[in-house]
């Protein structure tokens, strides 16, 4: 699939105009006036090509922003020079292309994989807006078995595509092809993963099963993940079968951040305290903190959707 870029300065134009205007739906008007979604998207941390129709790129066009929720930190602690970045349901790349403004990261090979042909399309086209960046870009879904199959997303809202069939007449429905993750990195010559990074609408857990002769051998540092409860359970699988297939391997699971506020929440105020909390610091490429998860503790109601971090038994791990 091929896009057009528009040349047109999109967003220069919105940031020229009052405050009041500085609205997404002005953007789609200027978008549909000038004939085409796809624009070039500055945000504070970096630069990609997008299509503005994702109310999430109109977002970040309009505001000049993009919350990451501290993942550009934590990666710039866990990377360093010669390390490669996986972004797993990478979408339009803002999690990777957001880290190229250290100087660190842009020696990093970079891989982002999207089973979305409209994302993949847009990040190929990111990719060259970068001189001398190693990236390599996959259209696939992560699966068990290599074939063809059913992914299903929402045009306004690209970031909630998943497996499956659709079920709604405002969802698109597309076949594409899928890999198994082991396969696809041996094939490509990936043979170590600093840094994995996955956020797949609960196809979390058939990744993983299609990663295993990599997790198996601890050959991925670090996996960042995000837990859905709701978003698993339409694949027919849990939360508690997600961190099954981490631990089977000898991962430890962590909270990515020190924050306690969010664990407290997730884990009920009742079912712990905050001096129960165990801190570790890993030796990255510059010290970082975290707190074990304690999956006794986890509760899957309104609250359950985290994102954790999973380690390797090879990693430097201190207790603090």
């Amino acid at each position: 699939m091929k896009i057009k870029r528009s040349k047109f300065p999109l967003q220069r134009f919105i940031h020229a105009l009052p405050k009041p205007l500085r609205r997404i739906k002005i953007a789609y008007l200027l978008a549909s006036i000038i004939g085409s979604p796809y624009h070039c998207i500055r945000f504070k941390q970096g630069k990609l090509i997008g299509n503005i129709l994702d109310k999430d790129v109109a977002n970040s066009l309009v505001q000049g922003t993009f919350a990451d929720y501290g993942y550009f930190a934590l990666a710039s602690r866990l990377l360093k020079s010669g390390d490669v970045h996986v972004d797993l349901g990478a979408n339009y790349g803002f999690h990777t292309f957001g880290l190229l403004e250290s100087p660190i990261n842009r020696a990093i090979k970079y891989v982002l994989i999207d089973a979305n042909p409209d994302c993949v399309a847009c990040l190929n086209e990111s990719a060259k807006l970068h001189a001398g960046l190693q990236a390599q870009v996959f259209h696939t879904a992560a699966a068990v078995k290599a074939g063809d199959i059913k992914f299903t997303f929402i045009p306004s809202v690209t970031g909630g595509g998943h497996i499956g069939s659709a079920v709604n007449p405002w969802e698109a429905e597309i076949t594409v092809p899928a890999s198994p993750l082991d396969d696809l990195f041996e094939d490509n010559g990936i043979a170590r993963i600093a840094l994995l990074k996955m956020d797949i609408e609960g196809s979390e857990v058939s990744a993983m099963q299609s990663l295993q002769r990599m997790l198996s051998s601890h050959r991925v540092d670090f996996v960042y993940f995000e837990v859905n409860p709701f978003c698993l359970e339409l694949q027919q699988s849990s939360p508690e079968a997600l961190f099954a297939e981490f631990v089977r391997h000898g991962y430890r699971l962590f909270w990515p951040y020190d924050g306690i506020e969010w664990i407290l929440q997730s884990y009920g105020s009742n079912n712990t305290a905050a001096s129960d909390f165990r801190r570790c610091t890993i030796g990255g490429s510059q010290p970082h903190q975290v707190i074990e998860f304690d999956q006794s503790c986890y509760q899957r109601g309104q609250l359950g959707q985290c994102d954790l971090l999973a380690i390797s038994p090879k990693c430097q791990l201190e207790e603090s």
